[in-house]
């Protein structure tokens, strides 16, 4: 061997798998004056359209036995598998889109409620007959929770997606980030749902009509008779346009307070700990504990009306 060379009896790398949730938030940092009409339409046609929602990824083990050669060579190797891997679970990254209604995860819902429906009454049968109703009992709730659940979640996919879409076109920024931050938090159940989504709905109501004078006269404000021909043509499309975003984001609350009440086993996980803390350069970086915590408080406190 030379002195460039590796040698490897055995190389393993285990198998990988990840759920990947992925949201493209749209580029506030942009003045409204230097965006046009096009260049929104297409950001917010990307925002909801690129939404993607627990897609499952998994990549297979990959096993060398008397692996040799350049460290460059090596890696191109390893790098060769995953990415093959990769382009083969690209059905799965697509089929999670929100704008889909998130099939992927409907199909595997009524999989694993049909299987178990079958497999474990039939299970217990082996055993006992005590056994037998024991695993029909758990079939049937797992047949009905998950067929339930999978339909509430792609039912609150595509109203989410069609909210998303209906809210940008009101070009109201203020009232499309209250939207964006009210739905970050998942109603824990039921009632939480109806009460958020009546919320949503009663807001997007109250801002369409106020919106019909508010608009015209912040526009003219800042850009005097032009930005009040703007205000108008807002508040004539936001009285049509919030309410209805308002009545999909009830829709799609109550549903997914609906799916929490019946068990949403795939989806109701607790946090582990807090988001990550993204600096202003957009790395990602290690995970630290203080900065997630400032990070955390600091948009409560935006949220609640305490910091601006």
């Amino acid at each position: 061997m030379t002195e460039n060379q590796l040698y490897f009896e055995v190389l393993q790398l285990n198998s990988f798998q990840a759920n990947i949730t992925f949201v493209l938030a749209p580029n506030d940092d942009i003045p409204e004056s230097e965006r046009g009409t096009i260049s929104k339409i297409r950001d917010s046609i990307g925002n909801v359209v690129a939404s993607i929602d627990r897609a499952p990824l998994s990549l297979n083990a990959l096993i060398l036995q008397h692996a040799s050669g350049d460290p460059k060579e090596i890696f191109f190797r390893i790098a060769k598998h995953y990415f093959h891997n990769a382009l083969l679970k690209v059905y799965s990254i697509v089929g999670a889109s929100e704008a889909l209604g998130n099939p992927v995860l409907l199909i595997s819902n009524l999989g694993t409620g049909v299987f178990d429906f079958f497999h474990l009454p039939a299970k217990g049968l082996i055993s006992s007959p005590k056994d037998f109703a024991t695993g029909l009992t758990k079939g049937t709730k797992s047949l009905l929770t998950n067929c339930v659940g999978g339909v509430c979640n792609t039912f609150s996919s595509l109203t989410s997606t069609l909210g998303k879409g209906v809210a940008t076109l009101s070009f109201d920024k203020d009232y499309i980030k209250e939207r964006r931050h009210r739905n970050l938090d998942r109603p824990s159940n039921a009632a939480d749902g109806l009460i958020s989504g009546a919320k949503g709905a009663g807001e997007g109501l109250y801002k369409g009509i106020t919106g019909v004078v508010s608009s015209p006269i912040l526009g003219a404000r800042h850009e005097g008779v032009k930005g009040f021909a703007k205000g108008v043509g807002r508040g004539v499309i936001g009285v049509a346009a919030k309410p209805a975003a308002g009545l999909l984001e009830f829709a799609s609350m109550a549903t997914k307070g609906l799916q929490s009440s019946i068990g949403d086993l795939a989806c109701t996980k607790k946090r582990r700990r807090l988001p990550r803390y993204i600096g202003p350069r957009k790395l990602l970086t290690a995970f630290d504990a203080e900065k997630a915590l400032g990070q955390f408080l600091v948009e409560r406190l935006i949220l609640s009306g305490e910091l601006s």
